[in-house]
């Protein structure tokens, strides 16, 4: 079984709307904006100078290209957890904010052997 066939099998329509090389700009955007709210984890995170460049990158990104369709329903047309706790939202002008998240989500993004996929 190839990586391709085997990742095919074994994972969530949204893990493989990371293959294409859309998708993997995608990965990289919010695995690096997860990154910084895990780091900021203690402070206010729309205070946080690293979380804003982050949250940057992805409104400049939203900006030039069109979001596959696993991110816009994910993000554009809802709100997912990027970690535990906290969640990501992009409204209608492609303007990105992180929140708090009050309730519990089956939807947080896993890095799960290498790629992404959602918990449920």
């Amino acid at each position: 079984m190839t990586p391709s066939t085997q990742l095919h099998a074994n994972s969530t329509s949204l893990a493989l709307a990371f293959i294409t090389p859309k998708g993997k700009t995608e990965f990289n955007l919010l695995m690096g904006l997860r990154m910084a709210c895990l780091v900021a984890r203690s402070g206010n995170l729309s205070a946080n100078a690293k979380v804003q460049a982050r949250l940057n990158e992805i409104k400049d990104y939203l900006h030039y290209h069109q979001p596959s369709q696993a991110f816009h329903q994910r993000f554009v047309l809802g709100r997912s957890e990027i970690c535990a706790g906290i969640r990501l939202h992009i409204d209608a002008d492609g303007i990105a904010t992180v929140e708090p998240a009050l309730t519990p989500n089956k939807n947080v993004i896993a890095l799960v052997g290498g790629r992404h996929a959602a918990n449920h």
